[in-house]
């Protein structure tokens, strides 16, 4: 599968092609960040493997999703300015290289700085693309659909790379190789999922701006912040979040109280 390198729209592209696209939008998404949230799978064997407290490994979720939150608004910045096939590719071999390093099981301190630069490759690289792609894949009335099966793939994307990494791990001999060989797994599977991107990504009719003057408007992003429906959107995924990182503590509740 070649690279174009003429400017395409989507109908241009095979429907393998656009598939492969959407695939890499919700899976490639599922799957980029199972690194950061291993702990809903392996709670207890990661906080043996890394030698950290339950306080510690709170805080490095916690580095991350402030460095995700300050990362946010400049993505969609970003994503305006450059190439979606940069984006993807780049997000994904950058957050693989992190994760190797996430692999070697460093030191504490090391860790804190790991989790603050997967914030910088998973979200100001790599977020701003994860929309975007899906709505140059397709025509813009099937893009609601197209939507729906990125974030089915999204969730099944998650769920079996967590199922295979749980048997990978399962399989070694003790909770700090386990943790570092599942680490090992993951990283090259994302590695994977970027070399693809450099492949099956083209460059697409009006992605980036062709004017290069053309600068970040802060009076856009007021008046954005004036409309009702972006709080009331944001109101209502962060309580749904709320309940989904609740969740999330179920692990180690199973874990303790039940012995799974």
């Amino acid at each position: 599968m070649k690279t174009n390198k003429k400017e395409v729209n989507y109908t241009q592209l095979s429907k393998f092609r656009r598939a492969l696209l959407i695939f890499l939008s919700g899976a490639g998404s599922g799957i980029i960040y199972v690194p950061v949230y291993l702990k809903n799978v392996f709670y207890e064997p990661l906080l043996m493997g890394l030698n950290i407290t339950n306080a510690q490994l709170g805080f490095l979720s916690g580095m991350y999703g402030i460095m995700a939150t300050i990362l946010y608004i400049p993505c969609g910045i970003v994503a305006d300015k450059v190439r979606l096939k940069t984006l993807a590719a780049g997000g994904f071999i950058s957050t693989a290289a992190v994760v190797y390093w996430y692999a070697s099981l460093p030191s504490y301190p090391v860790l804190v700085l790991i989790f603050a630069v997967m914030a910088v490759t998973t979200i100001l690289i790599f977020w701003g693309c994860r929309y975007k792609l899906l709505r140059f894949a397709a025509a813009e009335e099937d893009y609601p659909a197209v939507v729906g099966v990125s974030y089915a793939l999204y969730g099944l994307g998650g769920l079996a790379i967590n199922a295979v990494t749980l048997a990978v791990f399962n399989a070694m001999p003790d909770y700090r190789v386990g943790v570092s060989v599942s680490l090992i797994f993951l990283a090259s599977v994302i590695l994977v999922l970027g070399i693809i991107s450099l492949f099956a990504i083209p460059k697409f009719e009006g992605e980036v701006n062709p004017d290069p003057d053309k600068k970040f408007n802060i009076n856009e992003f007021i008046e954005a912040l004036k409309h009702p429906g972006v709080w009331l959107a944001s109101g209502t995924l962060f309580f749904v979040m709320i309940v989904y990182m609740g969740m999330n503590y179920t692990t180690p509740y199973l874990t303790d109280a039940f012995l799974a």
